[in-house]
C-alpha cells in the first residue's frame, strides 16, 4: 500500500470584502438596481426605477431604515460638506418625469446630531452662532443651484477680552464659478436676517471643486440694524432717524415726524388709533416727552443743539414754512449733548468742509442706499475716504460692486459743492466688500492740476473697523471629484445646476432621454 503524502489543507479565504460604494448601498438598501444617485450642494438626490414606478411606502420606509443605521458622510472625501436632506424619486424606466417624490430630513434621524432649519425661520442655534446650523439655514437657497456650504467661527478679539468678537467664515464650493452679483445680495440679507450678536462681519469664500483657491470673495458686514441706523441718525440721517423714533414710540401706541432747521429738532406726536374726540387723541405728555429726551440724549446727534416737542390730536407733516401744528394740544423742549460737547457742535455739512473725512463718507452714504430697507438686508453699500496730497480719494464698495456712475454722480452733488480747502480733486473707486482691488476708478479735478507722476491709489481695508486686516483666503479646499464641466451643469428640469457624480465608477449614467433624466445623467 502506497502511502501518499497528506495534502495541506487549503487556507481559508480571508480576504476582506470591499465596502460598497454610495450607489451599491442605496441599490441594497431600497431593493432594487435600477438607482441613481446625484449629490448636489448640501442635499442627495435618489432616483429609484423599475418597469413599473417602484412603490413609494416601501421605498421610503427601507430607505429610512437604512439611514437610521448608516452615515452617508462615509461615502466622501473627509471635510466634504454635510449632507441635510435626501430627496426620493421613483419613475418607470420609459417615464419623462418621476411618479411620486419624498423627502428624508436627516436631522430626523437619531444618528444626525445637529438639526437642519426649516425654511421659513432659521433655528435658535443658527441666530445663537453655531457654524453647522448657520451652513444648514444658507443651504436652503444654495443646494438648490448646486452649492455645498461650510461654516465655522473665528474669534478676532485676544483672550481674555470681553465681549467676544467673532468672524463668520463660509465657503462655497459648486463644480461650477458662480457669479457673484447673483449670490451676493441674497446671502448678504440670510446671513444678516439671522441678527447674530458679537460677530464683526462674514466671510464668503467660493470656489470651484477641486481647486485650492478661491474665485471670488465677500464680505459681509454684520453690524446690527439697530446701530447702524443709530450710527446714521447721530450723523443727521432723516430716514435712520424717523426708523429710530418710530422704534421708540411705537410700545406707547405713539408716531411722530421730526425736521430739523437752523440746528433746532422740532417733533410732532400724535396716538396711533385715535377716537376722533381731540381732549382723548392727545399722547400723555410726560410719557412721549420722557422717552423721546432720554433717547436723544443717548444718540446725541452731530450739530443738532435743542429739540421741541409737540403733542397734536391728528397727523402732521412739518416743513421748513411749518414746523408745528397751528394748535398743538401740549409742548416742551430740551437741550441736546451738542449744546455742551464742542465735539458735536458743528453739522455735518460743516464738518465735511473742514475736510472731515467720516463726515464726507456720511454724505455720500444715503444718496448711494436710497432705501433704508435694502440697505438694513444687506448692509448696502460702505464708503471710506482717505486724504492724500491735495486729493481725495473715496472707496465704494457693497454686496455688488456699486455702479460708476452713481457714484461719480454722488461725488458731484454732495463733494464738489463744498469747495474744501486744499482739495483740488477727487479719485473715486469702486469694489465688491471683501475685495482689497478697486474694480474700477473714476477722477474729477475741480481745477488744473498740473501734475505728472502717477497717483498712487491709497490702501483700503477691506473693514473700516480693524484698517490693517486685509481679507486673505481661509481654510482648505474641500475635495470633490470635478465630474462634470461648466456646461454640463445646467438643468433643463429647473433643478438649477447637476452636481458630482455619486457611485464607484463615477462613469455617466446611460438612462433614457428626459429632463429629468437629463438631471441624474448630468447632461
Amino acid at each position: 500500500m502506497i502511502n501518499l503524502p497528506e495534502r495541506p489543507p487549503t487556507a481559508p479565504n480571508l480576504t476582506t470584502p470591499q465596502p460598497l460604494s454610495l450607489l451599491q448601498w442605496w441599490q441594497r438598501t431600497v431593493g432594487t438596481p435600477q438607482v441613481q444617485v446625484r449629490r448636489r450642494g448640501n442635499i442627495l438626490y435618489v432616483l429609484c426605477e423599475g418597469l413599473r414606478p417602484p412603490v413609494e411606502d416601501a421605498i421610503y420606509r427601507r430607505a429610512h431604515q437604512g439611514l437610521s443605521e448608516i452615515d452617508l458622510q462615509k461615502f466622501f472625501p473627509k471635510g466634504s460638506p454635510e449632507l441635510y436632506q435626501v430627496v426620493l424619486y421613483g419613475k418607470a424606466l420609459d417615464a419623462a418625469k418621476p411618479e411620486w417624490a419624498a423627502t428624508i430630513a436627516l436631522d430626523q434621524l437619531p444618528n444626525y446630531r445637529r438639526p437642519a432649519p426649516s425654511p421659513a425661520t432659521p433655528k435658535p442655534s443658527a441666530r445663537q452662532g453655531d457654524p453647522d446650523a448657520i451652513a444648514r439655514h444658507l443651504s436652503e437657497t444654495l443646494s438648490g443651484q448646486g452649492i455645498a456650504v461650510k461654516a465655522q467661527v473665528k474669534t478676532m478679539t485676544p483672550p481674555g477680552v470681553e465681549p467676544v468678537i467673532s468672524r463668520l467664515l463660509v465657503n462655497c464650493e459648486s463644480a461650477y464659478s458662480p457669479d457673484p452679483s447673483s449670490l451676493a445680495e441674497s446671502l448678504a440679507q440670510r446671513i444678516r436676517d439671522l441678527n447674530l450678536v458679537h460677530f464683526r462681519d462674514a466671510l464668503i469664500t467660493s470656489q470651484v471643486q477641486g481647486e485650492t483657491k478661491p474665485d471670488w470673495k465677500l464680505r459681509i458686514d454684520l453690524t446690527p440694524q439697530r446701530e447702524l441706523l443709530m450710527r446714521w441718525a447721530r450723523w443727521g440721517d432723516k430716514l435712520a432717524f424717523d426708523r429710530l423714533l418710530t422704534n421708540t414710540l411705537r410700545p406707547i401706541g405713539v408716531e411722530a415726524q421730526a425736521i430739523v432747521v437752523d440746528m433746532v429738532l422740532h417733533i410732532t406726536c400724535w396716538k396711533t388709533i385715535r377716537s376722533g374726540q381731540s381732549a382723548f387723541d392727545l399722547p400723555i405728555q410726560t410719557e412721549v416727552t420722557n422717552r423721546i429726551k432720554r433717547w436723544l440724549e443717548v444718540l446725541a446727534p452731530q450739530g443738532i443743539h435743542s429739540c421741541y416737542l409737540y403733542g397734536s390730536d391728528h397727523p402732521f407733516t412739518p416743513s421748513i414754512t411749518k414746523l408745528s401744528p397751528l394748535s398743538s394740544g401740549w409742548h416742551d423742549w430740551a437741550e441736546l449733548p451738542a449744546a455742551k460737547r464742542p465735539a458735536l457742535a458743528e453739522s455735518t455739512e460743516d464738518l465735511a468742509k473742514q475736510g472731515d473725512l467720516s463726515a464726507i463718507a456720511f454724505l455720500l452714504m444715503r444718496p448711494l442706499n436710497p432705501d433704508l430697507d435694502r440697505q438694513l438686508a444687506t448692509g448696502g453699500i460702505h464708503i471710506q475716504a482717505r486724504h492724500r496730497e491735495d486729493l481725495i480719494h473715496i472707496m465704494a464698495d457693497g454686496p455688488v460692486s456699486p455702479s460708476a456712475k452713481l457714484v461719480l454722480a454722488a461725488v458731484q452733488d454732495q463733494i464738489q459743492p463744498l469747495k474744501i480747502s486744499g482739495v483740488n480733486g477727487v479719485r473715486i473707486y469702486g469694489r465688491r466688500a471683501g475685495e482689497k482691488k478697486p474694480q474700477w476708478k473714476e477722477s474729477i479735478d475741480f481745477r488744473e492740476r498740473g501734475r505728472l507722476v502717477p497717483e498712487a491709489t491709497p490702501e483700503f481695508a477691506a473693514s473700516e473697523a480693524f484698517v490693517g486686516d486685509l481679507i486673505t483666503h481661509t481654510g482648505s479646499a474641500i475635495v470633490f471629484r470635478p465630474d462634470l464641466s461648466p456646461e454640463e451643469n445646467l438643468s433643463p428640469w429647473g433643478l438649477g445646476h447637476a452636481a458630482i457624480t455619486a457611485g464607484a465608477t463615477g462613469d455617466p449614467f446611460v438612462h433614457p432621454s428626459g429632463e429629468f433624466a437629463q438631471f441624474f445623467r448630468g447632461s
